[in-house]
Parts: C-alpha cells; structure tokens; sequence
C-alpha cells in the first residue's frame, strides 16, 4: 500500500489552476487541512509526502470527509493506493 494524497492534492491544484479564474475551487494547504483534521503540520506533511509506514484508518476517513466538505469528490483511492508486488518466478535453471 503506498499513500498518495499527496499527489492527489498536487493534481487537485493543477487542475484548479487549469479553469478560468471564475470556475476555481479553493485547494486548501496542508496547514489548513491539519487544522481541521486536528494533526499536526508535519504529521499531514509526512503523509502528503509518503514518508510515513502506517496511515490511521481515522485519519484517512478524516481527510476523505474534509476533502468532500470542501466540494471534491475524494475517495479512498485518492489517499492510498494497492499495487501488488512483483511476482517472482522460480529460475528455471
């Protein structure tokens, strides 16, 4: 599991700024989110940035629930995502 709600928040930014200045969301900071999510700056900071090996269930439900308040159609997928790891095949030797 790897945590990427960094990335989706680096793409909610880019795609604000992609819409004409009238059609713009507000994305708010990682200090604002850690307000309201009640952690720290850099706790929010690690896990934004995957620096972290464990991520409280409760805390991505918060982020989740914050993000949707705010009008984003955040899921799950947006602050963790599954890729299995590589297979490996017995040497045929």
């Amino acid at each position: 599991m790897n945590v990427v709600f960094g990335n989706y928040l680096k793409a909610l930014e880019a795609g604000e700024r992609a819409k004409p200045l009238g059609q713009r969301r507000y994305v708010p900071s990682i200090e604002e989110l850690a307000e309201v999510v009640s952690l720290h700056p850099v706790t929010l900071r690690n896990i934004a940035n995957g620096n972290i090996k464990k991520l409280d269930l409760g805390t991505a439900g918060k982020l989740i629930t914050t993000m949707r308040q705010l009008g984003f159609d955040t899921s799950e997928t947006d602050v963790i995502h599954y890729e299995p790891p590589a297979l490996v095949t017995p040497d045929n030797s």
